[in-house]
């Protein structure tokens, strides 16, 4: 079973990518507003271990480790910072977590979910 798994917004995806393959997606999401990279640790199978980011007029990159109540936002970071920060967290060290000035983000209620949305989608 792969490590983490990388998902773009044009449907590429790619198991355990190295340094070069990453710092080739981050490129590709900066091309083009709106467009996303999301890479989640497979071992988690709820699907709330993960880091990504989307382009919209500057990066924005949100991690969530493991549940709702630890998810976390930085806002209009360069592609080159964004980049140390997803080989940080795919080597397993803890730089990523110091590249940039991240954000707590509150859980929102059940019926506030449907309307707000974040990187991959509603939350």
């Amino acid at each position: 079973m792969p490590k983490f798994r990388a998902t773009t917004s044009t449907g590429t995806v790619i198991d355990d990518p190295v340094d070069k393959d990453i710092a080739a997606l981050v490129r590709a999401v900066s091309a083009e507003d709106g467009a996303f990279l999301l890479f989640e640790r497979c071992e988690d199978r709820s699907g709330n271990t993960y880091l990504q980011t989307m382009y919209a007029a500057g990066f924005i990159v949100e991690h969530r480790d493991g549940a709702r109540e630890r998810h976390y936002r930085a806002d209009a970071i360069s592609a080159d910072v964004v980049t140390e920060v997803f080989v940080s967290w795919s080597h397993g060290t803890d730089a990523w977590q110091t590249l940039v000035n991240w954000q707590w983000l509150k859980p929102l209620a059940w019926w506030q979910r449907r309307t707000r949305t974040h990187v991959g989608g509603v939350i």
